[in-house]
């Protein structure tokens, strides 16, 4: 069914939806200028196929929010940051295994072990 046929006003269903997500953000944020709002929502629909651009423009509109608001944004990459974290211990652990004697024979995997 679409929404079309309820509210005949609108143009189609992605249209109605994109209006109403915009009024209840500018009802939640009053803070946040016309603009602002229908720029996220745009984006919303034009980035919802690559993952890594859609959560990078929601967390850019979270910050707009939080910063009007004074809200510490330190959690916001804390994913990254944590994804970066395992990449640099990975890294470190492969280099270690290539230089004999660094690692405590505990500390090496079985497979290592065999050669």
């Amino acid at each position: 069914m679409k929404i079309k046929e309820e509210n005949p006003g609108e143009v189609d269903n992605v249209a109605f939806v994109k209006n109403y997500t915009q009024d209840l953000l500018k009802k939640a944020s009053p803070t946040l200028q016309e603009l602002q709002v229908s720029v996220f929502v745009d984006g919303l629909y034009a980035l919802n196929q690559d993952n890594a651009a859609f959560r990078e423009h929601l967390r850019d509109f979270i910050v707009q929010i939080k910063e009007c608001a004074g809200d510490d944004l330190s959690d916001l990459y804390l994913q990254e940051k944590q994804e970066q974290l395992k990449q640099a211990a990975a890294a470190k652990l492969k280099y270690q295994m290539t230089v004999p004697g660094i690692l405590n024979p505990h500390e090496v995997a079985e497979e290592n072990m065999n050669d």
